[in-house]
């Protein structure tokens, strides 16, 4: 028997997002670095990416880099689940 078009990879996805969600309660096995942080604790306070890259004299694309890497490192999939993320586990505060 023939598996429809697409099942594995849509069974592998679910996998992935199930793993990510039972791992979120623990601090990330990468540290964040001091750099990652003060970027993310100005993205929580709402600062948009320019304005973060204004605030802490970087590039734009550097911002983004330190976000996607503090995405990956918290396993969040946007903005707000990453500083949610980080609020929880105490590495920035809170509102």
């Amino acid at each position: 028997t023939r598996l429809p078009e697409g099942l594995i990879e849509r069974l592998d996805a679910a996998a992935r997002r199930r793993d990510r969600t039972t791992e979120r309660g623990a601090l990330p096995p990468e540290p964040l670095s001091r750099r990652e942080i003060e970027v993310l604790e100005k993205m929580a306070e709402g600062l948009s990416n320019q304005d973060i890259a204004d605030v802490l004299h970087i590039s734009l694309p550097t911002v983004k880099t330190h976000l996607r890497n503090v995405n990956d490192k918290l396993l969040a999939t946007n903005r707000t689940e990453a500083a949610a993320t980080a609020r929880r586990l105490g590495l920035i505060a809170g509102p």
